[in-house]
């Protein structure tokens, strides 16, 4: 036989052994930056803002959209575990559904998730009464280049306490806000303080009284890694308009996930 027809021979039978082993080797994981073979999960966080997850991606929702409807939610009031319920938003103000289109009566925060496991979540601690509050917050604002010094009359200051990063202790979440009307800068900013340093969240700074202020609304481990990551709505300083912004947290470092709309 001709020795070049060996050689396409030959080259042949090699080409089909790779695809074959390629085959075999790679199949169970070409689904795995498939989008159609990820699940969609969803959340509620109360009565404040509705999102989907999927492939590290959040879409703000609709209390009617679809995926919020027909999902079945685990929800947690005060961070506690209440059962397995459908939400419904309406004007008298949310409702949890069972199989049966009976009401839940129920009391506290809610806070709802479409896992088909249970998801960490926390209760929002909040706490006025901080140990070394003049330093910490003055700390911040010298950080952050803005002319006040901290005063507990024209100032809010609170510390939020969850067990975070799931490590059996409480970390802590700072925000510091000027109260409206009472500075000539208007500011908010959440931030984290260890070893004496500081790292900003998200913080609002305006001269004009029309910037934002800041609130924690949410606890909750959204991509399922036993983190604690933050739901923050901001809401106009001379005004009702809210939007939100989602950090994922590791080990107390934030990274937001999806800002306002």
């Amino acid at each position: 036989m001709d020795k070049n027809k060996i050689k396409i021979i030959i080259g042949c039978i090699i080409l089909i052994i790779a695809i074959i082993l390629r085959l075999v080797l790679y199949s169970d994981n070409s689904n795995e930056n498939n989008d159609s073979f990820v699940e969609t999960k969803y959340f509620f966080i109360d009565n404040y803002v509705a999102f989907s997850y999927k492939n590290n991606s959040i879409k703000y929702l609709s209390y009617e959209d679809e995926g919020i409807l027909k999902n079945k939610f685990n929800v947690y009031s005060d961070g506690n575990y209440l059962g397995n319920y459908y939400v419904r938003k309406m004007p008298s103000g949310l409702k949890l559904v069972d199989n049966n289109n009976n009401f839940i009566d129920y009391n506290g925060y809610l806070i709802g998730s479409s896992y088909y496991d249970s998801t960490r979540v926390s209760n929002i601690i909040t706490d006025t009464n901080i140990l070394g509050a003049n330093s910490i917050a003055n700390g911040i604002l010298k950080q952050e280049n803005i002319s006040a010094t901290y005063d507990f009359e024209t100032t809010n200051f609170i510390r939020y306490s969850a067990d975070i990063n799931n490590d059996g202790l409480n970390e802590y979440i700072y925000l510091l806000s000027s109260k409206p009307l009472t500075s000539d800068i208007e500011y908010s900013i959440l931030f984290t303080y260890e070893n004496n340093e500081y790292n900003v969240i998200s913080k609002e700074i305006d001269k004009s009284s029309a910037g934002y202020q800041l609130t924690i609304v949410g606890l909750l481990d959204i991509n399922n890694d036993n983190q604690l990551d933050i739901v923050v709505a901001k809401s106009k300083f001379s005004h009702d308009i809210e939007c939100y912004e989602i950090y994922k947290s590791n080990n107390m470092k934030f990274k937001l996930l999806k800002g306002c709309i």
